[in-house]
């Protein structure tokens, strides 16, 4: 039994559903500052994924605009430890090597709603951020912007992805010639 109360606390739950053109996502962890996950809806081929293609896949230019409407209906975050985001997320495939550290993909995130803990960082509202991510299989660019933040009521977010684009250019030198957004992610992280 005592094994059994050891499985339950480290137990994470993710639902997603659609419904009406309407996408519902959830995350939900009970095992503090070691567990991490998300769930979210794609369109297009995530570098993490089997599925997907790139038949749909744009340009990468400077004039690229992104709009959601969305409502928070639940969050609560560990106020020591916790950190939870919802986000619209674009991979960006790059036809060859490209910017100072010569990666294959980029990800441009806007951050629609994030709480944090005491311990964990986080993207502020109305800032930019720019680094370098890798999970031991893929490494890519990543910058990111924190919109006015989401509530309980449903809100439209209009996010002009200029600046995200351009700072990839500037940032990390890359030719932005070179890209294609091949995939849009929407969904919910959280630790």
């Amino acid at each position: 039994m005592a094994g059994s109360l050891l499985d339950r606390t480290q137990q994470v739950a993710h639902n997603c559903s659609m419904s009406r053109e309407v996408a519902i996502t959830r995350f939900a962890g009970w095992s503090g500052p070691n567990s991490w996950g998300n769930t979210e809806y794609e369109q297009g081929r995530d570098p993490w994924k089997n599925y997907g293609n790139s038949s749909g896949s744009v340009p990468l230019t400077a004039s690229q605009r992104l709009t959601v409407s969305l409502r928070i209906l639940e969050s609560k975050v560990d106020t020591v430890f916790g950190i939870s985001n919802a986000y619209v997320d674009l991979w960006v495939n790059f036809s060859e090597p490209v910017g100072d550290n010569g990666l294959m993909w980029a990800e441009l995130i806007v951050y629609l709603k994030t709480e944090k803990g005491v311990l964990y960082p986080f993207q502020e509202q109305g800032t930019y951020s720019s680094k370098i991510c890798g999970d031991g299989n893929h490494t890519w660019y990543v910058i990111g912007y924190g919109c006015p933040a989401a509530g309980s009521v449903w809100s439209n977010r209009e996010i002009n992805m200029n600046d995200l684009i351009n700072q990839l250019a500037q940032v990390f030198r890359v030719d932005l010639s070179k890209g294609t957004v091949s995939c849009i992610a929407f969904g919910v992280e959280g630790a």
